[in-house]
């Protein structure tokens, strides 16, 4: 033990985790071994950094939009450096379309969405002069409309804890496969950031809100988590489509519920 001792002490180790260097990255973590700091080094590891960073999201949404079955497959079976991790992936793609649709300011309050905050009943009349009247429909209004986008917000961040659910019951319809329930949230957390993409791009066509845009986009998250289903398990892309309607429909529904909570907790 001492010679190891005397033999290890004289090796480099890696500052971020203290084991023994062999090479230029460390064999435990993966940093690279620490040199002086310089400025002409910095930029050039930013720019590395982020070049990777920008060649992994396009490559994973490259990847999920012309075979996303087969794609998760290779992310499962260890072939993980190209692509973008299923939770970073998933909170990045939804955090894209909040700040898309939050930019636009679409009209959130309508009946029959999770985010609806509308009252139940309509409100009295004002009374009072012009400006106090203004003022009276003006505040109400504007609260209306920051507590819409609220829960817009919630709603769309709880869609992660939802895809637990749906990923459940996925696991249960295709029982023989050999994938377990967390292997089936990696597909539904992929799966759930493009779908996050799809609405962005809708929210920029200016379809986000209206019942024919939401509608446009239910057939497009059916069909695409049917294709999705065919490439993971194998199966044609017709005999998927049961699936994945009851899969959305779980997803939907659950957002549903939550957003309902959430609408009733916020308004108190």
């Amino acid at each position: 033990m001492s010679s190891y001792r005397r033999k290890t002490d004289t090796l480099p180790t890696c500052m971020n985790c203290g084991a023994v260097l062999y090479g230029v990255f460390c064999s435990q973590c993966g940093q690279r071994s620490a040199e002086p700091i310089r400025w002409q080094r910095a930029v050039a590891e930013t720019g590395r950094r982020l070049r990777t960073l920008d060649f992994c999201w396009v490559r994973t949404v490259a990847a999920l939009t012309v075979d996303p079955g087969r794609m998760i497959r290779r992310y499962l079976r260890g072939r993980r450096i190209p692509y973008v991790s299923p939770p970073l992936y998933a909170i990045g793609a939804l955090a894209i379309f909040l700040a898309v649709v939050l930019w636009q300011r679409p009209e959130l309050t309508a009946p029959g969405t999770p985010w609806s905050v509308l009252p139940d009943h309509p409100a009295s009349p004002v009374h009072g002069s012009a400006l106090e009247g203004e003022q009276a429909i003006e505040r109400p209004a504007d609260s209306t409309e920051r507590l819409g986008r609220t829960v817009f917000a919630l709603c769309a961040m709880s869609s992660l804890l939802v895809a637990a659910l749906t990923a459940l019951v996925q696991s249960k319809l295709y029982a023989g496969h050999d994938f377990t329930w967390v292997e089936t949230y990696v597909f539904e957390l992929f799966v759930l950031g493009q779908l996050a993409l799809h609405q962005t791009l809708f929210a920029l066509l200016g379809a986000f809100a209206s019942k024919i845009g939401l509608l446009s986009l239910a057939v497009v998250f059916v069909l695409f988590l049917a294709f999705a289903l065919s490439g993971f398990y194998r199966r044609s892309l017709t005999s998927s489509l049961p699936a994945a309607l009851l899969l959305a429909t779980v997803q939907v529904a659950g957002v549903f519920v939550v957003g309902s909570f959430v609408r009733i907790a916020l308004r108190g």
